[in-house]
């Protein structure tokens, strides 16, 4: 069973002081199923899942083991999700409403059967490059990675 991660690297964008960048980089990709990597952001809790509510999502070709994105936001709260999209038609594949592609939240969040609560996978992208995990709750580690498990 191969393991993929999800890193948050915090850092400023350079010359912008109200904005920052969120480097989002998904390791252990099982490249050979192919398809596309996701990584979608959002900003609230109201908004957290609703598609046509992220803050920012980008998608790229499965190229190795390895894909990276930055997304440059002002300073605040986001969760992020990872999806490995195998038959590239940039949506969550279900069988009998259960997902059929590799997901996964930041925060290495497994939370059973239902998505988690924003602020179980949120973190706080600030102005100094400082990022600040949630404390423990809901069965969510206060660590700013993910996991995949093929």
């Amino acid at each position: 069973m191969l393991r993929a991660v999800l890193v948050l690297g915090l850092a400023l964008a350079s010359g912008a002081a109200s904005a920052a960048t969120l480097t989002v980089t998904v390791t252990g990709i099982e490249a050979r199923r192919g398809g596309l990597i996701c990584a979608a952001v959002w900003a609230s809790a109201d908004d957290f899942l609703e598609r046509d509510r992220r803050a920012a999502s980008r998608c790229q070709p499965v190229g190795g083991s390895t894909s990276t994105f930055e997304f440059e936001l002002p300073p605040g709260r986001y969760a992020a999700l990872a999806l490995h999209d195998e038959n590239s038609d940039h949506e969550l594949e279900r069988f009998l409403g259960i997902p059929s592609e590799e997901y996964a939240f930041m925060n290495d969040c497994d939370p059973g059967l239902l998505p988690p609560d924003f602020e179980d996978v949120a973190v706080t992208l600030g102005e100094d490059s400082a990022a600040t995990a949630p404390s423990q709750g809901s069965g969510c580690p206060a660590a700013t990675e993910i996991r995949f498990d093929y």
